[in-house]
């Protein structure tokens, strides 16, 4: 925990980032109410066309702790990381114990420090610097915390129940792992895979002839699971097919064919379940290529990893050291590339059986006691150079200019929204009115027959000029200094002085001569006090 909070540190410094930021937290009409907010999330799936009830509710914790302070957010998130890495490093531990050995048995120093170096290569690979370095990316951080205590609790009462068939475990610890793991999803919906994968690896590392049984077991196990992961599919997929960007808002039900929502759907399924294994854009599903990796490649990786976790080395020898060296190699894809990639949030499950494919590698070369030392010093070589490529990634998203010029690079990979009309608005909000012309008129000379980038032109002019009729002379503050002033006053008019006085000063931060926003802060405050 304490390596990987060393090496997150600089995150400490980061700045909000107009980059889903500013959508989710900054400028989120609905957070701040308090109570009428915690309503408003169990409630909602348009805003962001998801379900994620517990993430709106910790952006709201946040700021209500201290109003709009990036480092307080940036905090949360570097502590999150931190305690993740040691509770991956506990779950390695417990899947790399050997088989047999019961909770009191003694496996000595050698396994817990393979379980350290594999956690360690699934901390510190630059695939999640986006989570540790974007606060929105909290959202991942969170839910991966529920997820793991989730899987300490399975693991733990999986362990009991085999070692002590006599004495199962209690049904509170069998509730306790599916309220971990329900809350996650409710968090974000990250890990809905993950019951899929835990009942796969436990019958795949049973015996042959008890892997009928074991699938039983398993799937009773998971009960609770199942339940958790369906509700939370159903209630995203009802999100993403009723409106979003990504599908064609449907009016009702009624309004299309059974075809079409029966593609809606499944694209949906891909987008939440399969994504979170195999975490490379599928082409046939989305339009623009956003892979950081082939597709083939990725479930090459991933179905060679889980070989490697289940296959008897005795019989497989020969099979898994060809596995182990092409492992070997793995970290190094994260170093080839350095910049924003869309899709490093939903690695974490990936990463997780690559790390403990990679301990079960350096574990079977113990047997070898020449082989051993050169196994573990190659992982520490590999860990040690993903560490320095992750330290060097943070900074790609210390604000949003550093960001954008690394999108701005990788123009010809990603969709137009990211280098033309997501810069250009933000450019305008920040009152920069020049580049956000650039922006668009770069957009439509690279796509001229883009119906976005021209309806973005229009827009724009359109908000450009209402904006200029309010500030009149005074165009130092910005449309975003502005908007924050019309959420104060709304929040205001609504009797919640907290939520109005953090926008009021998150205006005058903006633009410190907002007179306006300023009068109205001190307004909040003596409200406050009296």
């Amino acid at each position: 925990m304490l390596i990987v909070l060393l090496f997150t540190t600089p995150v400490l410094e980061f700045d909000w980032l107009m980059f889903d930021d500013d959508i989710n937290i900054l400028v989120n009409p609905y957070l701040g109410g308090g109570l009428s907010t915690v309503r408003w999330a169990f409630e909602n799936v348009d805003y962001m066309r998801r379900y994620l009830p517990l993430g709106w509710i910790g952006f709201e914790t946040l700021l209500a702790i201290d109003g709009y302070n990036a480092t307080l957010f940036h905090a949360a998130g570097w502590l999150l990381s931190g305690l993740n890495g040691a509770l991956m490093c506990l779950i390695l531990a417990h899947v790399l114990r050997p088989a047999g050995a019961g909770r009191r048995t003694h496996v000595g120093l050698f396994p817990w420090l393979v379980a350290l170096l594999a956690a360690l290569f699934w901390s510190l690979h630059p695939l999640r610097v986006e989570n540790a370095a974007w606060i929105s990316g909290l959202l991942y951080l969170a839910s991966t915390t529920l997820a793991c205590l989730a899987v300490l609790v399975h693991l733990r009462v999986t362990r009991q129940d085999d070692c002590a068939p006599g004495h199962a475990a209690p049904p509170y610890l069998r509730l306790l792992g599916a309220l971990f793991y329900l809350a996650s999803l409710l968090v974000y919906p990250v890990f809905l895979s993950l019951p899929a994968l835990l009942w796969w690896y436990q019958v795949a590392s049973a015996r042959r002839g008890e892997r009928l049984g074991v699938a039983r077991l398993a799937a009773r196990r998971l009960g609770g699971w199942w339940i958790a992961a369906v509700f939370a599919l159903a209630m995203n997929i009802y999100a993403r097919v009723t409106s979003g960007d990504l599908y064609e808002p449907l009016p009702s039900w009624h309004a299309t064919d059974a075809f079409s929502l029966l593609t809606k759907f499944a694209r949906a399924v891909l987008h939440y379940v399969a994504i979170t294994v195999w975490p490379a854009d599928v082409a046939i599903v989305y339009s623009s290529s956003e892979n950081w990796v082939h597709p083939a490649m990725a479930a090459g990786i991933l179905i060679s990893a889980g070989a490697l976790l289940v296959f008897p080395a005795t019989r497989w020898r020969a099979f898994a050291w060809m596995v182990a060296g092409g492992l070997a190699l793995l970290p190094f894809l994260g170093v080839y590339d350095r910049s924003f990639q869309p899709n490093d949030r939903y690695a974490v499950l990936w990463l997780a059986v690559c790390a403990a494919a990679l301990g079960r590698m350096i574990l079977r070369a113990q047997q070898h006691r020449t082989a051993a030392p050169a196994a573990l010093l190659v992982a520490l070589l590999a860990v040690s150079l993903l560490a320095i490529s992750y330290r060097s990634a943070l900074y790609v998203w210390r604000d949003t200019p550093a960001l954008q010029a690394v999108i701005d690079r990788m123009e010809t990979r990603l969709h137009p929204r990211l280098n033309i009309t997501r810069p250009a608005w933000v450019a305008w909000l920040q009152g920069d009115r020049i580049e956000a012309d650039r922006r668009l008129l770069l957009g439509k000379k690279t796509y001229p027959h883009s119906e976005q980038i021209r309806d973005a032109e229009a827009q724009l002019a359109q908000s450009d000029d209402a904006w200029r009729r309010r500030v009149g002379a005074s165009t130092q503050i910005s449309p975003l200094a502005l908007l924050h002033f019309d959420l104060g006053r709304a929040w205001q008019q609504r009797g919640k002085p907290r939520a109005a006085r953090a926008h009021f000063a998150r205006a005058i931060k903006l633009a410190p001569d907002f007179a306006a926003a300023l009068q109205a802060y001190q307004e909040t405050r003596r409200a406050n006090s009296r």
